[in-house]
């Protein structure tokens, strides 16, 4: 009895130490080289025929998918890699994480992935991106909002009455154009 306290005592604490060592890579984490040695192996890998040498040769896992192979450095590379092989699971075409793995940008990479991806589980694990999508979509609506006051600007400069606007006429409403009469500014 006294063994087999010890080996369940042991075997809760290999794996509560084993769970602190591993922690959920969030959205700033996507490019770094670390962390993807730091989390579980992904549950969806895709070894070929040459990953094995190419792997000796560069120190790091290479991917297969269509003959082509995928340098698996970071979670960035793992995902483009996943995307390139199993595009119909996502909804956006693949160009889109493309540009935004071409310009480094883990935000809009884990964005990609999160928005688009319509599998249940995702191959590795990341911390979801809502506090900087809300916050990225509230500045979306502020510069919508901007553009149309723009607008709105822009379509009183070219009314007929645009002249009057803005000067006291006791009204915060510009004067209809049937009652003011335009006046002339200068000489």
């Amino acid at each position: 009895m006294k063994i087999l306290s010890i080996l369940l005592f042991l075997a809760v604490s290999a794996f509560g130490h084993s769970q602190e060592k591993y922690s959920i890579p969030s959205w700033e984490d996507w490019t770094d080289k670390e962390i993807l040695s730091k989390i579980p192996q992904p549950i969806v890998t895709g070894y070929g025929n040459l990953s094995d040498s190419l792997f000796t040769k560069y120190g790091i896992p290479f991917y297969e998918s269509s003959g082509e192979y995928f340098a698996i450095g970071s979670l960035a590379d793992y995902y483009y890699w996943f995307i390139k092989r199993y595009n119909n699971l996502f909804i956006k075409p693949i160009e889109v994480y493309e540009y935004y793995y071409a310009t480094s940008d883990s935000l809009n990479m884990a964005i990609f992935v999160q928005e688009n991806y319509k599998g249940k589980h995702y191959p590795i694990p990341f911390k979801r991106v809502a506090e900087k999508l809300i916050e990225r979509e509230s500045a979306s609506f502020v510069h919508e909002k901007r553009q149309d006051v723009n607008k709105e600007i822009y379509i009183h400069r070219d009314h007929p009455i645009y002249s009057t606007v803005g000067r006291s006429t006791g009204s915060s409403k510009p004067p209809s154009p049937k009652t003011s009469t335009p006046k002339k500014v200068g000489n």
